[in-house]
């Protein structure tokens, strides 16, 4: 906690901190070859955070930080600001509640991995299981 002299003299405490929102991430497998991911953007305490929030997102088919295409990225909440590659990079914008949904589409069973970076942070997803039936 800071305590603040504002130029009339008036004291007042307020709080300080400088903090990138940070992300979550989850996913259901679909079991026909896709799998939705939501990406939660979080306050300092790890609470939603209902803000536009821009976000770098990326996907791979290996555990690497690679960029590797998909057969499709489907944003559903959110907003693609930008495609880096396609069907592997986007530059993206939460929803107004700090959330984006998308859908991978592998074209069948397959596993990919993906990673999301905000504030020069990076979040992985870990592996990501989809399966088709």
């Amino acid at each position: 906690m800071w305590l603040v002299r504002v130029m009339l003299g008036i004291e007042s405490n307020i709080v300080l901190y400088s903090a990138f929102p940070s992300l979550g991430i989850s996913y259901v497998d679909e079991t026909d070859g896709t799998a939705t991911v939501t990406i939660q953007a979080q306050d300092i305490n790890g609470d939603a955070l209902a803000a536009n929030v821009l976000t770098r997102l990326w996907v791979g088919t290996a555990d690497d930080l690679g960029v590797d295409a998909i057969t499709d990225i489907a944003v559903s909440d959110g907003t693609v600001k930008e495609i880096v590659t396609a069907e592997a990079e986007n530059i993206l914008i939460t929803d107004d509640t700090g959330l984006i949904t998308l859908v991978l589409d592998a074209n069948g069973a397959d596993s990919v991995w993906l990673w999301a970076e905000v504030g020069g942070n990076i979040y992985a997803s870990g592996e990501i299981v989809i399966t088709s039936v």
